[in-house]
């Protein structure tokens, strides 16, 4: 395959390496940029976390879900509603 235009994938080239440079410079920026990542990834909340004062009853969670829509996006925990509606009695378990 012959290139038509040499110059124009050097350009092509030098857009999409700069692209991956880092252009944070200052220690200070850096630092907080760390700090606020840090913050982000220890602020996630744990099951643990959660507290329910409410009593679950079987009936009323499987009503919900039936109702669930089918062919969505997955939450953060990566359950689908598909799964909860077609899981049968084992995800009861």
């Amino acid at each position: 395959m012959k290139i038509l235009y040499p110059k124009s994938t050097t350009v092509w080239e030098n857009h999409f390496s700069s692209l991956s440079k880092s252009r944070i410079t200052d220690t200070c920026e850096v630092q907080a940029l760390q700090r606020e990542i840090m913050s982000l990834t220890t602020a996630s909340r744990s099951h643990e976390d959660y507290v329910f004062d409410v009593e679950f009853v079987v009936e009323e969670v499987s009503k919900a879900i039936s109702k669930l829509p089918n062919r969505k996006a997955t939450g953060p925990d990566g359950v689908s509603s598909e799964l909860l509606k077609f899981g049968g009695s084992l995800l009861r378990t």
